[in-house]
């Protein structure tokens, strides 16, 4: 634990990471972090007033899993903006898992805006560079832009390095152009290949 930081969040952008991500957690320390059923219980673990449901014991947990869709209603509903206006100066660590689906709208920005105290990490394999960024009301905007310097990067060969993925063989077939006179000399046989529309 930190002494410095009130929360670390670890958001992801859809229900069924949020409860893959809370096991998954789970599985490397029991009770090691809090899941998100709803809106209330975030808000309850926020402001450190989550009972178990099952023992009725007060939890504090200082690792949440959430949706985004969670967290953006916990800090623009008015039904629990009592609950979390004293946690804005909190310092408050957010992580946010495939970062390049979820933080390009008002939320990100609003997420900013209300914890004045925040840092933020995003992790992605499919950054948006300037080439491929897509613009929406707020402009065009890099995951550079939204959370900084890249601290690290791990690609497809340092996973099948480390046997994380499996490896894969990847085969380029294109049209051919047929010579008149020439022999068709293919080497590979593979059934059903139409070798009229190939040559033609």
């Amino acid at each position: 634990k930190l002494p410095q930081v009130h929360k670390v969040v670890f958001v992801v952008d859809r229900n069924d990471l949020d409860y893959q991500t809370t096991r998954e957690f789970n599985f490397f320390q029991e009770g090691s972090v809090d899941g998100t059923d709803n809106t209330r219980v975030l808000v309850d673990q926020f402001a450190g007033q989550y009972r178990d449901p099952k023992t009725g014991e007060l939890r504090h947990n200082d690792l949440i899993v959430t949706t985004i869709q969670k967290l953006n209603n916990a800090i623009s509903k008015q039904r629990y903006l009592q609950k979390m206006e004293p946690l804005k100066d909190k310092r408050i660590v957010f992580i946010f898992d495939e970062c390049h689906r979820s933080q390009f709208g008002e939320t990100h920005r609003r997420i900013k805006d209300f914890f004045t105290n925040h840092q933020m990490f995003g992790f992605t394999g499919t950054p948006i560079f300037v080439d491929n960024a897509v613009s929406n009301k707020l402009g065009k905007r890099t995951t550079y832009e939204l959370f900084g310097e890249r601290l690290h990067r791990y690609v497809i060969t340092n996973a099948i390095k480390d046997e994380n993925v499996l490896k894969f063989s990847v085969e380029y077939v294109g049209r051919y152009t047929h010579k008149d006179g020439a022999e068709v000399d293919l080497d590979i046989q593979v059934e059903d290949i139409d070798t009229q529309e190939l040559l033609d």
